[in-house]
């Protein structure tokens, strides 16, 4: 598919992925294995795809993550580890590509007050207190 645009990319940016209201240590795998799946391992597949692409145009790729990736939320361990999985993926990326002049960086913004994370008020409670 990259070739009908002649082999040309010169960035990508990657917006996707699964979160859950749940802990992990009670041994949820089926969760564990999809978060890891959806959140790392596809970001990791299409990279490693696109990354001869990006190495001739000495392009940037730009992976969107999570703050609790780097602070933990509470009740996620699931998708805290997921983020940061993600998160030390393209730190390594970055620093393997660094010599193509490839750019690989992550977008990891805090806590949106949705109401998708409304629905799970102790979540929510504890990240908006003053």
């Amino acid at each position: 598919m990259l070739r009908a645009f002649d082999g040309r990319v010169d960035a990508i940016f990657f917006c996707h992925g699964v979160i859950n209201f749940m802990g992990g240590i009670d041994g949820n795998l089926p969760e564990w294995d999809l978060s890891q799946k959806v959140n790392v391992r596809a970001t990791m597949q299409f990279l490693s795809i696109t990354m001869p692409f990006l190495r001739m145009t000495k392009g940037s790729a730009t992976i969107l993550s999570s703050s609790a990736g780097e602070k933990p939320w509470p009740g996620h361990t699931i998708y805290n580890s997921s983020m940061a999985s993600l998160n030390m993926m393209v730190r390594c990326a970055a620093l393997e590509n660094a010599h193509h002049l490839v750019r690989v960086n992550a977008v990891a913004p805090g806590y949106v007050r949705s109401e998708s994370a409304r629905m799970n008020p102790d979540f929510h409670n504890v990240l908006t207190r003053e």
